[in-house]
């Protein structure tokens, strides 16, 4: 009972020893020095209760012995080393590679919303520079048109014919030019009365119901800023020619406003422009769906290149960027499927909010997908376009260099234990040698006979006395004691 105890407390603590540093490093690399650790100590205590070592000569029980304890001991120093070693490596290294992620992330969010906001600047100075255009030629088409209706008017001056035929020749005229850069003309009179017009049957009705961007009335509005400032540029809303615009009644002698359009509407502007001598205004009018349509095709354009460029945004953490609008629809999609599988509706709502700063201290999104993976995501929000700019990244992928390096630095501490444990080995039996000569030199000491001058034993030059450590003064010591005890014998 007693000697199973022994064997017990013997193998307690180098257990107790490897299971502390096992259950430590369960997420570290302690855990490899751990195993390491118990594997060296059930190998040692195998051998303690092995055949071979229970007739050892000496009879020393195994965890007693010296070698054993160098072996344990090297062991542990390494094991310890090793652990510390590599639970600081995996802590710095993911620390870091998940820092250097972030500033990736961050970067290519910025590159992006950098990239699209210059491109809608871009865009905007393209839509100013047509409307400009366009203006211009309007500009360029009132000379024109002045000049013919003063060449109108002079008939009517010399006589040639009268005012109201002079009306008459100019309204035709009219009716027949169209813009340089615009659709058509619209001309009213002071009474807002529609005199020219796209739609035949528009003519003799007021433009009351037709009001610009500001909500006031067409009309109205062109003839208080030509008055003020000459001629002006508006932009309204047109009805659809299938608009129902004219109420089946014919015209009276007083001004009747149109029928609210029933229809749909066309965004429209027009460079308005007055006639003093008869009180027409007179206005060119454009398509604002032209320059919506360079408009457009320039954000097919950009969502193109970013469809075929953000794909091939790669980082450490296997990062995909991707695009998605207020409405929750994709834009550009992800790279990997898996993401765009990850994008549930609160994953959504988070980025949005993320990228809004809504997250007060939050600079990041994490979560876990159904399949058990752990993402991260940043994102920025474009508000002209109602854009989310998003990216997510894998914080496994993250570690993987960490556990890469955890398990190069456990194969070269293996390597290290297994040739320490050798260099142990020699010198524990340098060690070990000399003291078990010394043991039976001592066991066989009683049974010399010193009178006798008995040479029985280990002669003093199979001891190790020209060692000049510890073990060779004792080897000196057992010499002495013998050669000294010799003459007393003797006596």
């Amino acid at each position: 009972m007693q000697r199973a105890a022994d064997k017990l407390g013997q193998m307690i603590g180098p257990l107790l020893i490897g299971a502390l540093f096992t259950s430590m490093g369960a997420a570290s690399g302690l855990a490899i020095t751990g195993v390491i650790y118990l594997v060296a100590t059930l190998l040692f205590w195998a051998i303690a209760h092995s055949q071979v070592v229970k007739i050892t000569a000496q009879g020393i029980p195994f965890f007693h012995s010296i070698k054993t304890r160098i072996f344990l001991a090297v062991t542990l120093v390494v094991s310890v080393v090793a652990g510390v070693v590599m639970t600081s490596s995996r802590h710095t290294l993911e620390h870091d590679s998940v820092m250097a992620e972030e500033r990736s992330l961050r970067n290519v969010l910025k590159l992006v919303e950098d990239n699209i906001q210059g491109r809608y600047r871009s865009l905007l100075k393209d839509k100013v520079a047509t409307v400009q255009a366009v203006k211009q030629q309007f500009r360029e088409f009132d000379e024109v048109m002045q000049t013919a209706l003063d060449g109108f008017a002079s008939l009517a001056d010399l006589r040639v014919i009268n005012d109201a035929k002079a009306q008459d020749l100019a309204l035709q005229w009219l009716a027949m030019v169209r813009p340089v850069g615009g659709e058509f003309l619209l001309v009213f009179d002071q009474e807002h009365r529609v005199l020219i017009s796209p739609v035949a049957n528009q003519q003799g009705y007021t433009l009351i119901d037709v009001v610009d961007i500001k909500g006031r009335s067409l009309a109205r509005a062109a003839r208080d800023e030509i008055t003020r400032f000459n001629n002006t540029f508006l932009s309204f809303m047109w009805p659809d020619a299938s608009a129902d615009w004219i109420a089946e009644r014919p015209l009276p002698s007083l001004s009747f406003m149109w029928p609210a359009p029933s229809g749909g509407a066309t965004p429209k502007f027009g460079y308005f422009v007055g006639y003093p001598r008869w009180g027409w205004v007179i206005g060119a009018v454009g398509d604002v769906g032209r320059v919506e349509v360079e408009a457009q095709r320039q954000l097919t354009q950009l969502r193109t290149e970013l469809a075929d460029t953000l794909p091939h945004i790669v980082t450490s953490g296997n990062a995909a960027a991707f695009i998605f609008d207020g409405k929750g629809n994709i834009v550009v999609p992800p790279r990997d499927s898996t993401y765009l599988g990850a994008m549930t509706s609160d994953v959504r709502i988070g980025l949005m909010q993320l990228a809004r700063q809504q997250m007060m201290g939050e600079d990041r999104l994490r979560f876990t997908t159904p399949e058990g993976e752990e993402l991260e995501g940043h994102a920025t929000y474009i508000k002209p376009f109602d854009w989310y700019i998003a990216a997510l990244a894998s914080r496994d992928a993250l570690r993987e260099p960490a556990r890469k390096l955890v398990t190069d630095q456990a194969g070269v501490f293996l390597i290290a234990l297994a040739v320490g444990l050798i260099l142990a080995y020699f010198f524990a039996y340098r060690i070990a040698l000399p003291l078990n000569r010394l043991s039976a030199y001592a066991v066989k000491l009683p049974e010399s006979d010193f009178s006798a001058n008995d040479s029985s034993g280990s002669s003093p030059t199979e001891l190790p006395v020209d060692r000049r450590d510890e073990i060779g003064r004792l080897a000196q010591a057992f010499v002495f004691m013998k050669t000294a005890c010799t003459p007393t014998s003797a006596n």
